[in-house]
């Protein structure tokens, strides 16, 4: 998730389920391959806690995941994931993201040229199709051929964008056509919902349900390793999430100093707040916290 998933989000995510594989915001690869300071700084991660950590790009041009792709492997990262379902309308404009589901020949020279610079697994995430549901099978299969190891699916199409429901049917009928694992992703607000949904693939991607809630991992987790639902936990109070969120703060702090790790936790802050009582008012004061010591005070009380 652009602007989401930095490196303490991830390692915040990972400190509640280390279980799960954890992704990057998506990159240009046109800003990798001329060397732009700020996104190779994007590519920054902790070995010791992010691991297996997956780069997402996005771009269209072959030569630059070339040089892309082995400029992150040489950083150090376990996988590559190229973006092909971002329906944001910059991003298809240029002939990234979603729009490459009508461009199946440009999709597979680029998987090919990722696969083929690197020996860490090229996977690709996707969407449904551009506005049928009949495209999916057959383009997957020729992204397969390409080299792609495995597939992402989002539930909708490019033209739905996130209105709607997610419909998971075409994503299992895709595990039962390609030879590489297949995870879904979408509406997974519960784990009852990662429950309901995994049905016969590989796994579960949840994106926008952590947006203030980064402990639905934990349930997941705990959900799909015994195949079954326990007894839901009631929702953490305030005084339970404090320390929690106070980590994530000295995170974002530790690895963007405390004026902007501050700033850019605000996003954070304010679904954390989200239920509890007085959420309003501490929402408010929370959007105008520029330290740790303004963090504290607000939600401390101290």
């Amino acid at each position: 998730m652009a602007g989401v998933t930095d490196a303490s989000y991830r390692q915040f995510i990972k400190s509640i389920a280390p279980e799960v594989i954890v992704y990057t915001e998506f990159l240009s690869t046109d800003a990798i391959a001329y060397g732009a300071e700020k996104t190779l700084s994007m590519l920054d991660f902790d070995p010791a806690l992010e691991r297996p950590f997956i780069v997402q790009i996005f771009g269209s041009h072959p030569d630059h995941f070339v040089s892309s792709c082995k400029i992150i492997e040489e950083m150090g990262a376990d996988g590559i994931d190229i973006n092909m379902g971002c329906p944001a309308a910059k991003v298809v404009s240029s002939c990234h993201g979603s729009a490459l589901i009508r461009r199946t020949d440009l999709a597979a020279s680029l998987v090919n040229a990722a696969a083929t610079a690197v020996s860490i697994p090229v996977s690709v995430k996707t969407r449904l199709g551009w506005d049928t549901l009949e495209t999916l099978i057959p383009f997957c299969k020729t992204l397969v051929e390409a080299g792609a190891s495995s597939f992402s699916i989002h539930g909708r199409t490019y033209k739905e964008k996130f209105g709607g429901e997610a419909n998971w049917d075409p994503i299992y009928a895709l595990k039962n056509e390609v030879s590489v694992p297949v995870v879904g992703n979408g509406d997974i607000r519960t784990a009852r919902d990662a429950l309901e949904k995994i049905g016969n693939l590989d796994g579960v991607m949840v994106g926008r349900g952590t947006m203030g809630n980064p402990w639905l991992m934990r349930e997941i987790v705990d959900t799909l390793q015994a195949r079954q639902e326990g007894i839901r936990a009631a929702p953490p109070t305030l005084s339970e999430k404090i320390p929690f969120i106070l980590q994530h703060c000295e995170l974002s702090v530790r690895s963007k100093g405390e004026k902007r790790g501050i700033l850019e936790m605000r996003r954070h802050l304010s679904g954390y707040v989200r239920g509890i009582d007085g959420a309003k008012e501490k929402r408010e004061r929370l959007m105008h916290a520029e330290t740790m010591r303004d963090v504290e005070e607000i939600l401390c009380g101290v």
